[in-house]
C-alpha cells in the first residue's frame, strides 16, 4: 500500500512521526527527511513573541532540497490589527515563493475568515492546537467557546469540530 503524505494543515502529524525538533529551522538531512514524508518543495517555520499589546512574527523559509533558507520575514503589529499581520506575513510568503498575489476576492475571504475579536481568536487558536495534540475534548471546548465569542463567524471552529469528529469515526 503507497504511504499518502499528510496534509499540509497537520504539521504536528508530521512533527510528531518524524520526531522533529522544535527549532526555528531545520538541517539539511532533516529537511531531506521532510521532504520525502510530504513531498513538499518547502518548509516554513517561525515564531512569534507577545510584548503587551504588540507581536513580533519571525518566519523562515526552507528548500527541502537544498537545505537553503530561501526566504525570511519578520513582521510587527499590535493585537488589534493581527488580522493584517496575518495577512501580511502570506503576501510575504507568497512573494518569496514567487507566486501571485492574492486576488481581492480571494484576499477578502481570506480576512473575513479571521474571527473578529481577540477573545474568539485565542479560544480559536488554542482549541486548534488542542486539536492538532490529539486532545479532542478540550478542543471541543475551546472551539465551542470561540463560537459562544464570536457566533456571526461560527463556520470557522464548526468545520474544525466536524472535522475532529470525521477523525474520530
Amino acid at each position: 500500500m503507497a504511504k499518502s503524505a499528510p496534509s499540509p494543515a497537520r504539521p504536528s502529524q508530521m512533527r510528531s512521526d518524524l520526531t522533529l525538533p522544535d527549532q526555528p529551522s531545520f538541517s539539511p538531512e532533516t529537511l531531506k527527511r521532510i521532504r520525502q514524508h510530504t513531498t513538499s518543495d518547502y518548509v516554513i517555520t517561525g515564531s512569534f513573541l507577545p510584548a503587551g499589546d504588540s507581536i513580533r512574527v519571525d518566519l523562515h523559509i526552507q528548500n527541502t532540497l537544498t537545505g537553503e533558507t530561501t526566504g525570511a520575514l519578520a513582521l510587527t503589529g499590535t493585537d488589534a490589527h493581527l488580522p493584517e499581520v496575518a495577512a501580511a506575513a502570506g503576501a510575504g510568503i507568497r512573494a518569496k515563493l514567487g507566486l501571485q498575489r492574492l486576488s481581492g476576492p480571494a484576499e477578502a475571504q481570506a480576512r473575513g475568515s479571521f474571527p473578529p475579536t481577540r477573545e474568539a481568536q485565542q479560544f480559536y487558536a488554542e482549541g486548534l492546537e488542542r486539536l492538532r495534540a490529539f486532545d479532542a475534548l478540550q478542543a471541543q471546548r475551546l472551539l465551542s467557546r470561540a463560537v459562544l465569542a464570536a457566533p456571526e463567524l461560527s463556520a470557522q471552529p464548526h468545520e474544525s469540530l466536524r472535522r475532529m469528529v470525521a477523525a474520530r469515526l
